[in-house]
């Protein structure tokens, strides 16, 4: 993870979620195992999974 990470919506391709990362840099791989880190990566990965399932939906049920 970044110091900054930035997450798109599927269309338009507009900036949905943007979070500074607040943990040290130089980071050891034990850091995957604080709380701050995997709330973090659980938020982000909700908000991608939400673009994702909208996406899906608008191609499920094409505007005719």
């Amino acid at each position: 993870m970044g110091t900054r990470v930035v997450v798109m919506s599927a269309r338009p391709g507009r900036i949905k979620l943007d979070h500074t990362v607040p943990l040290d840099h130089l980071r050891h791989c034990s850091v995957k195992t604080i709380a701050l880190f995997t709330a973090l990566k659980a938020e982000l990965t909700e908000a991608v999974r939400e673009e994702v399932l909208a996406t899906q939906a608008a191609n499920a049920n094409p505007v005719a």
